[in-house]
């Protein structure tokens, strides 16, 4: 993916998350210890690829997974893999929002419908059946 859709994909995120949690610039700013013009460029779609300690610190303040941040900005996962859209994005990027969106909707059905977590294995647990 090019800096520049990774930049956007990324800044839309994080402000869809500060938006849907209601909060302005300046208190996401106050909660994580990020400047607010850091905030502002990386929402704006001006920086593809920031800290990994700015990231965990707007995703904590946020409460959104770090991993899909990660996943966003092409940095590997820290300890978990990403939820289904931000890998959407990450590994289809050329896929619209609104392919990704009803993807992670249908993702969501299916799962629910063979009861299983979204949340990933516990620690200690791996994949093998």
């Amino acid at each position: 993916m090019r800096n520049a859709e990774t930049a956007q994909h990324l800044g839309e995120y994080l402000q869809k998350a500060r938006h849907t949690t209601g909060l302005t610039i300046r208190q996401l700013s106050e909660l994580s210890g990020v400047p607010r013009t850091t905030i502002g460029k990386i929402e704006r779609g001006g920086t593809a690829r920031p800290r990994p300690d700015l990231l965990t610190a707007v995703g904590t303040a946020l409460n959104v997974p770090i991993a899909d941040l990660y996943a966003l900005a092409n940095y590997p996962a820290p300890h978990n893999l990403p939820s289904f859209a931000p890998y959407l994005r990450a590994r289809y990027h050329d896929l619209s929002p609104s392919t990704v969106e009803e993807l992670e909707h249908y993702f969501v059905k299916l799962a629910q419908r063979d009861g299983v977590s979204l949340t990933g294995p516990q620690n200690g647990e791996d994949e093998k059946h």
